[in-house]
């Protein structure tokens, strides 16, 4: 089985051309979906994410916030080693 990875920078066209893999019949795996499905129903990665970036991390629906975690994720590359 032949497996091709789609990468690319934010607007490269990723979405697009999954989205022609898929009109064609071709099986995709997207990888940005599997990790929010586990970030919000997997209780030990929804308790680390909150004790590292706290609790505005998950909001009143106890969804992912991901304005707030992507803030503190650009803050913390920012940072020396």
């Amino acid at each position: 089985m032949l497996r091709i990875g789609l990468t690319g920078g934010i607007g490269s066209g990723k979405t697009t051309i999954a989205n022609i893999f898929l009109t064609l019949g071709i099986a995709i795996y997207d990888a940005d979906t599997a990790a929010r499905q586990l970030m919000n129903a997997n209780q030990q990665i929804r308790q680390q994410l909150t004790e590292r970036f706290g609790a505005a991390t998950y909001n009143t629906a106890s969804l992912t916030e991901r304005t707030s975690l992507q803030k503190c994720l650009i803050m913390l590359r920012s940072l020396p080693n």
